[in-house]
C-alpha cells in the first residue's frame, strides 16, 4: 500500500534493471515516487571524497537516454547531492529513533508492496 492506494506488481514479472512500477513503460506509483526516482534524467553531481580518492573530486551521473556519454555540463546545471543526502540521512535517523526502527536497513521497492 503506498499513500493509501493498493499497489501490485506488474502483470509480467520485471527483468532484473526494470523497476517493479513500470507497466508498459509508465509508472504506476509516479505520483508518490521515492526522491531517487524523481532525480533520474537530471545530470546529478556529488563530491567524491572517499579514502580510495587521492584527492576530492566531483562526480557527475547522467542518464544516457537523456544525454550523450560525452556531454560537458556547466556546474550551474549539476544537481548537487552532498548536502541533501546529508540532509536525508539525518531524517532517516531521526524517523526510525522515533519509529523504533532500524535505520540502516534497506528495503527494496518491490518489496514495499504486497504481491
Amino acid at each position: 500500500m503506498i499513500a493509501g492506494q493498493e499497489i501490485r506488481p506488474a502483470a509480467s514479472p520485471a527483468a532484473a534493471d526494470v523497476c517493479v512500477f513500470l507497466e508498459n513503460g509508465l509508472c504506476r506509483i509516479y505520483r508518490f515516487r521515492p526522491l531517487l526516482c524523481r532525480g533520474q534524467g537530471l545530470p546529478l553531481a556529488y563530491i567524491d571524497d572517499s579514502a580510495e580518492a587521492e584527492h576530492p573530486c566531483l562526480e557527475i551521473s547522467a542518464c544516457l537516454m537523456n544525454f550523450p556519454e560525452d556531454t560537458e555540463f556547466a556546474m550551474e546545471e549539476l544537481l548537487f547531492l552532498d548536502e541533501t543526502n546529508r540532509r536525508l540521512a539525518a531524517l532517516n535517523i531521526q524517523y526510525c529513533r522515533q519509529a523504533r526502527l532500524e535505520a540502516g536497513r534497506r528495503v527494496p521497492l518491490a518489496a514495499i508492496f504486497s504481491p
